[in-house]
C-alpha cells in the first residue's frame, strides 16, 4: 500500500512504512527552520521565476564560500573566517537560510570577540548547515524547473 499526500499542491508517495508518512509535519517543521519559504517568497513578492533566480545564484556562489571558508580555517586566517562567515551570514539571512545564518553569524561574532573556539567544529557546523539547507531545497522542489 502506497501513502500520497498532497503538499503545496504536489502529490508526494511514501511508499509503504506508516511511521515515515507521519514524520512528515515534524520534517516540514524542522525545514522551516532551515528555510523559511514564506519569508523568502515575501521577500521576492511571490515572484517564483526571481525566487528561483536568487536561490540559483546563492547555490552558485556558497560552494566557493565554503571552500573559502574551509580553507581559512585549516590555514588559521582568522581575518578570513571572520570575512567569509560574515558574507556566509548576509547572503544566508537575505534568502531566508535562517539555521545557516545562524551558524555563520556564531563563527564571525566568536572570531571578532576572540573567544576561545574550535573553528573546525564552527566551520563544520556551517558546511552541515548549507547541506542541510541544499536538501530543504530538494525537498521543496523549488529549482526543479
Amino acid at each position: 500500500m502506497n501513502l500520497h499526500e498532497s503538499f503545496d499542491n504536489k502529490t508526494i508517495e511514501y511508499g509503504s512504512d506508516l511511521a515515515w508518512s507521519k514524520a512528515r509535519p515534524v520534517m516540514a517543521e524542522q525545514a522551516s527552520l532551515v528555510f523559511d519559504k514564506q519569508k523568502f517568497f515575501a521577500q521576492v513578492l511571490g515572484d517564483m521565476n526571481l525566487a528561483k533566480k536568487v536561490l540559483k545564484i546563492f547555490m552558485d556562489e556558497a560552494p566557493v564560500l565554503m571552500r573559502g571558508l574551509e580553507k581559512a580555517v585549516n590555514n588559521g586566517a582568522l581575518e578570513s573566517c571572520q570575512a567569509i562567515a560574515h558574507k556566509i551570514a548576509g547572503t544566508a539571512g537575505s534568502i531566508s537560510a535562517l539555521s545557516l545564518w545562524s551558524a555563520a553569524k556564531q563563527m564571525e561574532k566568536a572570531v571578532l570577540e576572540e573567544e576561545n573556539v574550535n573553528l573546525r567544529l564552527m566551520k563544520d557546523e556551517v558546511l552541515m548547515q548549507f547541506d542541510l539547507f541544499k536538501r530543504v531545497i530538494g525537498w521543496w522542489g523549488i529549482l526543479e524547473e
